[in-house]
């Protein structure tokens, strides 16, 4: 490098750059080489940041005295050139949407000068919904002091989905001293007598954003897309009543992460008559 008379006779109370050479990587850290000149010979420091480049780290320093009290300097340096800071590798983020009641997921691989970008247990944006850091692994860079090759994955809900649903249809029998069964083949007259009736089972399995609403139990809510019920008309002279009755309705949930409002929510409906013997 020479300098022009403008750099000598010029206010050097800051560093100038007179040139840049940057090899962008996009697998890796960008590497090159900064000449500056400068009023002090002690300017640039190895590890440091250059002036223009705050993302940038000074590896080495070649320093030449060019005239009495100016001095030239080129610095080799490596990081990620820009204001980010940080570069996703080829794939990253990598997004996995599951169908049902599974949690999505995304894999995030990159390099940063942060090894706290992503923290467990953070809420991170961005990223559909909502979603939270499961795991994360910052690991140095050989050779290169302050940068991380960061891999994380992230859970949550990416996008909307339905969820899944169980339905489970079975006889339960019955029994009583005096049971009337007035249907084709049954008896209208009471008598002792063992009958089967319906025993259904709704189990909707979904993520949301809300916890299971436990204020509503115990008590009965119609489950959506309501499958259909064969209802006897049992006439029990002696007779126990029951409440809830019909669709009975136990909520239950998985938090994903504590204190995070992501849930996996356990819908359960029980048909139950409104009347069985005692």
């Amino acid at each position: 490098m020479s300098l022009t008379p403008v750099y000598i006779l010029g206010n050097l109370t800051a560093p100038v750059c007179t040139e840049r050479k940057l090899r962008r990587n996009s697998r890796g850290l960008d590497t090159g080489t900064l000449e500056y000149v400068s009023n002090n010979e002690l300017t640039f420091r190895p590890g440091t940041a250059p002036p223009s480049d705050a993302n940038l780290r000074i590896d080495d320093v070649d320093t030449t005295q060019d005239v009495a009290g100016i001095w030239e300097h080129v610095l080799s340096v490596s990081g990620i050139a820009g204001p980010k800071g940080e570069r996703h590798f080829a794939g990253s983020p990598d997004p996995h949407r599951a169908a049902g009641a599974e949690f999505d997921s995304v894999k995030i691989h990159l390099i940063t000068n942060n090894p706290n970008r992503y923290r467990v247990g953070q809420t991170v944006g961005g990223f559909g919904i909502a979603m939270v850091c499961m795991s994360v692994n910052p690991k140095p860079l050989d050779d290169h002091s302050g940068w991380y090759d960061l891999s994380a994955e992230l859970k949550g809900l990416y996008q909307a989905k339905n969820g899944t649903r169980t339905i489970t249809a079975t006889g339960k029998t019955i029994s009583g001293d005096n049971v009337t069964w007035p249907i084709q083949s049954g008896w209208n007259t009471p008598r002792p007598g063992e009958v089967d009736i319906s025993s259904v089972t709704v189990v909707d399995e979904f993520i949301s954003l809300s916890p299971p609403p436990t204020a509503d139990t115990p008590g009965s809510l119609i489950p959506d897309d309501t499958p259909s019920i064969r209802v006897f008309n049992l006439s029990l002279t002696d007779a126990r009543e029951y409440w809830p009755n019909g669709w009975k309705f136990i909520p239950s949930g998985q938090q994903m992460v504590k204190g995070v409002s992501i849930w996996k929510n356990t819908f359960t409906h029980i048909w139950t008559p409104q009347y069985l013997p005692k």
